[in-house]
């Protein structure tokens, strides 16, 4: 009860300067924001993202938050299925992997069944072009 009163004192406070507690507290959603798979890309497309190695026929991408969770979905994925880490940024929560169209989508569906179903992470559908 004190706390909804310091809430709601502290809300009018904000109203009376245009302002909500979104200003002091943004909101932060936990979840995958994108989860997409890129079947045969365009050779261009493996040099711009820097992908070394094998080039093989499907790109993965994944975008998160928190960020963090980027190093949990790049672990999920290289264990579930014959793919490499082509890029992992745990700042900004992208990975993506490359391997066969298979693979890629197996790994994609492991990611988000750990991140949604164990981690409680909000889902995004499979994409794909």
């Amino acid at each position: 009860d004190g706390l909804d009163a310091l809430v709601g004192r502290a809300e009018a406070l904000l109203r009376e300067k245009g302002k909500s507690l979104f200003y002091l507290f943004p909101l932060y959603l936990v979840g995958l924001t994108m989860a997409h798979l890129i079947a045969n890309p365009e050779p261009d497309l493996y040099k711009k993202l820097g992908v070394v190695g094998e080039r093989t026929g499907a790109l993965g991408i994944l975008t998160i938050t928190p960020g963090e969770g980027a190093i949990v979905a790049a672990d999920v994925a290289s264990k579930a299925a014959s793919v490499d880490l082509v890029f992992v940024d745990r700042f900004n929560g992208s990975v993506v992997i490359n391997g066969d169209v298979a693979s890629v989508e197996a790994a994609l569906k492991d990611v988000l069944d750990v991140l949604g179903n164990v981690m409680g992470f909000t889902p995004a559908p499979i994409t794909r072009t």
